[in-house]
């Protein structure tokens, strides 16, 4: 079978586990450990297979190209120098989005999130986001329009699983601040640094007593 065929068959799949995941699998009944299980499998552990198996490379799962020389954690020091500077504008930029959010768009919800379950989001999200991006890319052979692909997908995911909601201004402003990064630098580990200050920054607002204006998703 031809392996873009399996690409798309796996995508597919993985967008219809996820929503499964989300709307029937996590608030089941079923054990917490079992829950966990499932989560970390899903949204860790199958995006990881292709990249694996070899079909999709390293660079477009964002861990760069080398670990030699001069690259550390995959990119050279010229190429993190100029990432951490976009990241930090990009962060810069997604925080006055968030400051500026109309009251009458938000409602508090979940403002006491841990540190942990912060952490868990951004990992479990950015990974899995990746895998939504370096299909298409892969398949088209084209950066942009196959990262643009996989973000109209990340957000057909977040729709599916915000059936019963509207997704928040938040959710979007990631999904755009992590597109941007991987179109720009390809980067997993400056994701997440953006990814997380953006979490903080919505939480820290979420729980400001002058300031009730965001949701935390």
């Amino acid at each position: 079978m031809d392996y873009k065929t399996v690409l798309i068959g796996w995508l597919m799949g993985f967008l219809f586990l996820s929503s499964i995941n989300t709307r029937h699998i996590q608030p089941s009944q079923l054990p917490a450990h079992w829950r966990t299980l499932f989560n970390v499998g899903l949204k860790l552990g199958l995006p990881i297979v292709p990249f694996a198996s070899g079909i999709v490379g390293r660079d477009l799962m964002g861990f760069g190209q080398s670990n030699y020389g001069d690259y550390v954690v995959g990119f050279s020091r010229s190429h993190w120098m100029l990432g951490l500077q976009i990241t930090l504008i990009l962060i810069l930029l997604c925080i006055g989005l968030l400051w500026l959010a109309d009251r009458s768009d938000r409602q508090l919800q979940n403002p006491a999130a841990s540190p942990l379950s912060l952490w868990q989001r951004a990992i479990y999200d950015e990974v899995h986001w990746l895998f939504y991006r370096a299909v298409p890319v892969l398949l088209l052979n084209d950066l942009f329009y196959g990262s643009l692909i996989g973000s109209v997908l990340i957000c057909a995911e977040i729709v599916i699983q915000h059936r019963k909601q509207t997704p928040t201004l938040k959710t979007f402003i990631c999904v755009a601040a992590s597109s941007l990064l991987y179109i720009i630098t390809q980067n997993i580990g400056l994701m997440l640094i953006a990814r997380l200050a953006n979490e903080y920054a919505a939480a820290y607002f979420a729980n400001s007593a002058e300031n009730k204006r965001f949701i935390i998703s």
